[in-house]
Order: C-alpha cells, then sequence, then structure tokens
C-alpha cells in the first residue's frame, strides 16, 4: 500500500503538469481556428483539438482507476471470462486498426477476481499484444488459460517489439515507456495499473521477452472455489 501511495502522489504531479499541455495545445487550435479563412484548415484544426481533448480524457480515467485501486473495496467472486476474452480480442483489433492480428484463443476457465478489475486487466493486455504486434509482418496473439491446482494462469503472447532486458526494471512502473515502443501512442500508466489490481485481488503478473521477438504476458488469478469481499 506504502508503495501504491507514493504512485498516486507521483501520478498527482505528473498529471497536473501533463494537462496543461493538451490544454494549451487546445487554447492555440481554438484561437487560430477564430482566425482561419477555408474550411480544410479549420477541419484539421478541430481534429487537433478532439484529439487533445481524448489525451485528457485517458489521463482522468487513468487516475480514477488508480485511485479505485486504492480506496474501494472489491467483491471477489466466479468470474466467466470467455466471452469478455473474445470480445476484447475482436474490439483490440480494431482500436488498433490491426484486422489482420490472427488471434488464438485456448481454453478459458473462470477466474475469481472482482468483475470491473478482471475487465480492465484483460482490456489492457490483450490489447498491449495487439498494439505491439501491430506492425509485424504476420502479427500474432495466443491467449491461453490453465489451471494449476488453486491458481488459474493466463498467458498472453504476441510476436510484436518485446522488450529490451536493460529495461526490465520500467515494466510495472507509472508512467515509464519502454524506448523501443516510442512509435506507439500510451502514457505508461495501463501496466501499473493492472499490476496494482492484480495484487488487490491476490494474483500476480509477470511477463517473459526478448526484444525483437515478443512478449509473454503471465497473470495468476486465485481459483474460484468461494466469493468474498476484501478491502
Amino acid at each position: 500500500m506504502k508503495e501504491l501511495n507514493e504512485e498516486l502522489d507521483s501520478f498527482s504531479h505528473t498529471i497536473s503538469h501533463d494537462l496543461n499541455t493538451p490544454l494549451t495545445v487546445i487554447k492555440l487550435n481554438a484561437q487560430l481556428a477564430k482566425r482561419l479563412p477555408d474550411q480544410e484548415n479549420i477541419q484539421k484544426t478541430l481534429d487537433n483539438i478532439i484529439t487533445q481533448v481524448d489525451t485528457m480524457s485517458e489521463m482522468i480515467k487513468n487516475v480514477l482507476e488508480l485511485s479505485r485501486v486504492k480506496k474501494s473495496e472489491i467483491e471477489l467472486r466466479r468470474i466467466e471470462v470467455d466471452s469478455l476474452i473474445s470480445k476484447l480480442a475482436e474490439d483490440s483489433k480494431i482500436s488498433f486498426n490491426s484486422p489482420e492480428t490472427e488471434i488464438i484463443i485456448e481454453n478459458t476457465p473462470e477466474v475469481l477476481g472482482d468483475k470491473t478489475m478482471v475487465y480492465q486487466v484483460f482490456v489492457n493486455v490483450i490489447g498491449n499484444a495487439v498494439k505491439y504486434s501491430s506492425k509485424s509482418e504476420k502479427p500474432i496473439v495466443k491467449i491461453e488459460g490453465k489451471v494449476y491446482n488453486d491458481i488459474v494462469t493466463y498467458k498472453i503472447s504476441d510476436n510484436g517489439i518485446g522488450i529490451n532486458k536493460e529495461e526490465s526494471d520500467k515494466m510495472f512502473k507509472i508512467f515509464s515507456r519502454m524506448n523501443n515502443a516510442k512509435d506507439f501512442n500510451g502514457n505508461g500508466v495501463g501496466l501499473s495499473i493492472v499490476h496494482h489490481m492484480m495484487e488487490k485481488m491476490g494474483g500476480k503478473i509477470s511477463y517473459e521477452s526478448e526484444s525483437g521477438k515478443g512478449t509473454t504476458f503471465i497473470l495468476k488469478f486465485q481459483k474460484p472455489n468461494y466469493d468474498f469481499s476484501i478491502s
């Protein structure tokens, strides 16, 4: 919890600074739009404003998600994830404009978790797999779940850009992004949120990766034998 409090403090400080950038761009573009004579340039300026608003919206959403991990009481229950995973996989192909991505889903056992957090975990990890493999010649994402004793393990693998060993300490730190990920949109918050959500649910996230050859994220949930609440 101390680690999460420190990250929230860092997050609050950083986001107060980072939100000023899109706000400044929005203001400048709005002022510019008032002076533009032709419709085409006005349209481009308005598109830029919309992009900056989307950036701010994403930052605010991340603040709320990280804050929720710290403050909320969660209810752990049996969660069926088969249809969720299938939908998120297809949605990610649309979101990251990667219709050619082949997604292989093998076994989707139920997990013990908080419904909202389980959704956020899978939407982040599956989305990352599709996003960071989208520029591969033949992008492939594989999602496989298995039950080992009292643990349900999901492996989400891709053949994307991978992660340099020298940067492994950045993986779950807030606002940390890999050097080879700069050509992809992102703010370095999603996996930090996932890390804390998995811990809150009594689970764990880890990964295996090699630069240029892809990444496998490993999610370990509790096996759903019963439901209960924790704070």
